[in-house]
This record gives C-alpha cells, sequence and structure tokens, in this order.
C-alpha cells in the first residue's frame, strides 16, 4: 500500500518536534513602535542621553517582546497544499528507499546518518523556498 501525502507530512513533523527544530517569527512593526517610543520618551525625560538610552532599551526590549518561534509542523499547518507537495518532492531522501508502510518509513528515515540528511532537506527548504529563519 502506497504511502500518502499526509502520512509523509506527518514524518516531516515528527522528526522536525524530535530534533526540535524552530521557526523564528519576528514581528518588525510592532519591534520598530516598541524602540521608537522608548527613544523618545527617553528624549523628553533626559535629553539627547536619554534618545540614546531610550534607543538602546527600547531595541533590547523589541527584541525580547517580538521574537517568537514557531514549531514546524504548526508552519506547515498553516502551507498551502502546493507548498505541501513541494516540501515533500524536495524531501528527496525518500526517493530510492523501498517501504512499504508507515512503520517502515519511519524506521528508514530514523537511521542516524539518514535522519541527518533528511532534517537537512527540510532545513533547506523552509529557508530557500519559504525564506523562514530556522533554528535547529
Amino acid at each position: 500500500m502506497p504511502i500518502s501525502t499526509n502520512e509523509i507530512i506527518k514524518l516531516i513533523c515528527d522528526v522536525s518536534e524530535e530534533e526540535k527544530i524552530k521557526i523564528a517569527v519576528s514581528e518588525s512593526l510592532k519591534g520598530g513602535a516598541i524602540a521608537g517610543c522608548a527613544t523618545v520618551i527617553g528624549g523628553l525625560i533626559m535629553g539627547p542621553v536619554g534618545l540614546a538610552a531610550g534607543g538602546t532599551l527600547g531595541g533590547i526590549t523589541s527584541y525580547f517582546v517580538c521574537k517568537k518561534f514557531q514549531s514546524v509542523p504548526s508552519v506547515i499547518s498553516r502551507m498551502d497544499p502546493s507548498k505541501r507537495e513541494m516540501l515533500i518532492h524536495r524531501v528527496n531522501v525518500l526517493n530510492g528507499l523501498e517501504y512499504t508502510d508507515y512503520l517502515q518509513l519511519t524506521a528508514l528515515v530514523m537511521a542516524p546518518e539518514m535522519k541527518a540528511r533528511f532534517v537537512g532537506e527540510v532545513v533547506n527548504f523552509l529557508q530557500s523556498q519559504m525564506h523562514m529563519n530556522v533554528i535547529c
């Protein structure tokens, strides 16, 4: 029985979760507003020195407030079907493998050298095709 695309997506999600691969999501406008407000307030209170201090503190604050991480499964769940198909075809380490069911495919992919290639293909796809900042 052939493996369905949903099972391959599930495998990609499971391996990504196990490897703790995250996607950094930045909220630039919100961060800019925080840094800008802090700079203005610092300038109003302390003058030119306050501009520097407010800008520094605002930048640091916006970094911690606005940098969020998403899991690969949450990103994949919001992908349109054509991008999912591209991901499945991009994970070409599955090509040439002989498997008949999901459990056998999972066992093949979990071998250390195969797993490293598999994760590398997923990360490469997310970085090159989806333009995401991937953190392993």
